[in-house]
């Protein structure tokens, strides 16, 4: 009997592997045991989706003729992997990690992968959509083209009229007419059979971002930079103007029966119009918070409810009658650019910068499945006319198809459901933390990971010297119970890295702590703030001894020199500063950042510092001169982090959409090795392998191996050798 449909048992067997050795040995046994009996493949395939469900990688594995059909495979680590002559018939790879891996002689009749072949595009994609009859698909190219797809063939005609980004396209109801909407603040409609432009109106003086038209064809709706709602009459060619918003509109819908338009705003303002009287009839507060917008909204086919996406990286569900919030939706770690309701009203789909696809049941307002395969933003998503299928389209310049009926296959998310953010090795380098809404402790040697259940989200930690204690922030949680303690969001909480029980907090910062950093002899804590203050804590008793200030701004970093007798921060202000931890005195302040710090980090050898800020730019300091280079100059990426490797001859550095031209590659890890002559030299580390890394973090212990933090929830170690001009990088798990 399979029991990956039963997600209760899966989820409390998958616990069960965390607490209990001797269980998650037998079931690796019944894996082994399927080599050579075939009746054991039914109890193979159960124990291997366990085990999958328990976070167990088995990179490099020999899984050689195991029989394991209709397992549940999702999200699993087998990168390097040996499935020689495997039985996988009907397994479930969707968003597994199966690079390098060798499905020699294997059987894998209906394996699922979640993904159809992709589109690929000669520019990063911007839009995409579907006629309602399913005979056509278009894109909206960064290049100005908008390629138009026969989804029988999948032959394309290339249509040219735009002179710049093409930002937005939809069809008419009937499909024999395209709208698309441009950076060149042009709107066209096309004829999609003949391949030409009917109309070309220039009716705006800022970019069209969303252009839609109403379900009977007769009028069209442009979402505008200037705050307001355009509307043109097609048949009559007159148009006028909607305004009341006070910031740019992002999107704007037609509701089913077309009687009502929807226009999203990034003052955080869902605003519904009379589409007869064009006279604002309701306004919805979409965000608690002023600093978010409204970036995508979408109706449900019954004109009843609207999904709204945010800057937050979540999805809002309203009811389209009144001020009512349905539902929020968390799932997205960063912009949500593109929602769209299924056909039956069934499904939600979204997609976000955080580069992922994910699917939503929206009766039960839960994320069912997370699609992942891009390597840059994903701008837009659409269902298939028949909703069996998703498209999504990126700045990585292809265009995704996933199969729904996939959807659902993964529960991974109640066994770890967060992001991965940042990353940290204990001292003696056997083990790694990783967290950001939970937090996980890895086996740095095997890979296999234990979660410690702090169900809170976490922007910042760090080991202490002994192993034995971890500390961390409160993240962005206003309040929260545990162990009948309540924290505040600017509290430091302290906990056993065994259990994870809870033993202190401190408590001082009177706003969001943003680094901690423990004193080589681990009896201090300093941490920073946005409060512009940085605090020395005792742990001897859990009490603040100083308050260090100077910083104009907030805080971003914290660090202690290796010898201990010396306290680096960068603040938001462009400045490092040095500080005396046994006196809080200022001792130099170090300028040259064009924007805020964020990342300090000393060399083990205590000579020198390295420093990151938002513009893009790291220096390298010399403690002793005080005198500063530039390794990397200020670039159109903000960089996260920066540092140095234990032997100090390599530099770290991960960046956040670094140059997304057109023409440019998207990089998020960097790497800088210092030759004989002491000069840094830039590494060329593999394309594809480290886009969208959060966090990396060097081992104490192996000076040339460092993990890596992503995005989509993994957790990568890697070996780094030099050859000539490139960094020769191999995973080890």
């Amino acid at each position: 009997m399979s029991i990956t449909n039963e997600p209760s048992i899966m989820q409390f067997l998958a616990e069960r592997v965390h607490e209990d050795q001797t269980f998650k040995n037998k079931l690796h046994q019944v894996i082994e045991l399927s080599k050579a009996d075939s009746q054991a493949s039914q109890a193979a395939s159960n124990a291997i989706s366990i085990l999958i469900q328990a976070g167990v990688h088995f990179n490099g594995a020999d899984l050689q003729g195991v029989r394991v059909p209709k397992a549940d495979l999702t999200g699993g680590q087998f990168d390097s992997a040996q499935f020689q002559g495997a039985d996988l018939t009907g397994a479930n790879l969707t968003m597994s990690w199966i690079w390098q891996a060798d499905f020699s002689n294997a059987q894998m009749a209906e394996v699922q992968f979640g993904e159809l072949p992709s589109l690929q595009e000669s520019s990063p994609v911007k839009c995409c959509a579907y006629s309602s009859n399913e005979q056509k698909f278009a894109v909206g190219l960064w290049n100005g083209k908008i390629r138009l797809y026969d989804t029988i063939t999948w032959k394309v005609r290339v249509l040219h009229g735009h002179r710049s980004a093409v930002s937005s396209i939809s069809f008419s109801c009937t499909g024999n007419q395209l709208i698309s909407g441009g950076d060149d603040s042009t709107v066209q409609i096309w004829d999609p059979q003949e391949g030409k432009v009917r109309v070309r109106r220039k009716v705006l003086l800022c970019k069209a971002t969303c252009v839609a038209f109403s379900p009977k064809d007769q009028h069209v709706a442009l979402a505008t930079e200037q705050y307001s709602v355009g509307i043109w009459n097609v048949k009559s060619d007159k148009d006028f103007v909607l305004r009341g918003h006070t910031a740019p509109v992002t999107s704007v819908a037609w509701s089913p029966s077309g009687h009502q338009i929807a226009s999203g705003s990034r003052d955080g303002t869902i605003r519904l119009w009379n589409s007869e009287t064009w006279i604002l009839s309701l306004v919805l507060n979409s965000i608690a918070s002023p600093a978010s917008g409204v970036c995508c909204i979408a109706y449900s086919p019954d004109g009843r409810r609207i999904v709204a996406g945010d800057d937050n990286g979540e999805l809002k569900l309203w009811n389209s009658m009144a001020n009512e919030l349905e539902h929020s939706m968390k799932g997205h770690y960063s912009t949500v650019n593109g929602v769209t309701f299924s056909k039956d009203g069934q499904w939600i789909a979204s997609c976000s910068y955080d580069k992922s696809v994910r699917l939503w049941d929206a009766k039960a307002h839960v994320g069912v499945s997370i699609m992942n395969g891009h390597l840059n933003p994903v701008y837009d998503v659409a269902f298939s006319p028949d909703d069996l299928q998703i498209v999504s389209c990126s700045s990585d310049r292809t265009v995704r198809r996933w199969d729904v009926s996939t959807k659902g296959a993964s529960l991974a998310s109640h066994i770890d459901p967060g992001e991965v953010s940042i990353v940290a090795y204990s001292l003696d380098g056997q083990y790694i933390l990783s967290g950001y809404q939970r937090l996980r402790k890895w086996d740095a040697l095997t890979g296999a990971s234990t979660s410690l259940r702090l169900d809170l989200p976490i922007t910042c930690m760090a080991f202490s010297p002994s192993g034995c204690q971890i500390a961390t922030d409160s993240g962005d949680v206003t309040s929260n119970i545990w162990s009948r303690n309540i924290w505040k969001d600017n509290d430091i909480r302290l906990w056993h890295s065994q259990t994870g029980v809870a033993e202190d907090v401190l408590c001082g910062h009177t706003d969001r702590v943003t680094s901690l950093a423990y004193s080589p002899c681990g009896r201090w804590i300093a941490s920073s703030s946005c409060d512009k203050t940085l605090r020395l804590w005792d742990l001897h008793n859990a009490l603040q001894v100083l308050t260090l200030k100077g910083h104009i701004g907030e805080v971003n970093a914290v660090v202690f020199s290796p010898d201990g007798l010396q306290i680096a921060s960068g603040g938001a202000d462009g400045t490092i500063r040095l500080w005396q931890p046994d006196t809080g005195d200022c001792t130099v302040v170090l300028k040259g950042h064009s924007r805020g710090v964020t990342a300090v980090a000393y060399s083990s050898d205590n000579l020198q510092i390295v420093s990151s800020c938002k513009a893009g730019s790291i220096r390298l300091w010399q403690v002793e001169s005080r005198t500063s280079s530039v390794l990397h100059g200020d670039d159109e990426g903000m960089i996260w982090s920066a540092s140095f490797s234990p032997c100090c001859k390599w530099i770290a550095a991960t960046f956040m959409f670094a140059r997304q031209e057109e023409d440019d590659d998207y990089e998020a890890l960097r790497l800088w090795k210092v030759d004989e002559s002491g000069n840094w030299l830039s590494k060329t580390v593999p394309q594809g392998l480290f886009n969208f890394v959060s966090s990396v973090a060097w081992n104490p212990f192996f000076p040339n191996q460092f993990v890596t933090g992503f995005w989509d929830r993994s957790v990568s170690v890697w070996s780094l050798a030099e050859e000539q001009d490139d960094a020769d990088v191999s995973l080890l798990w």
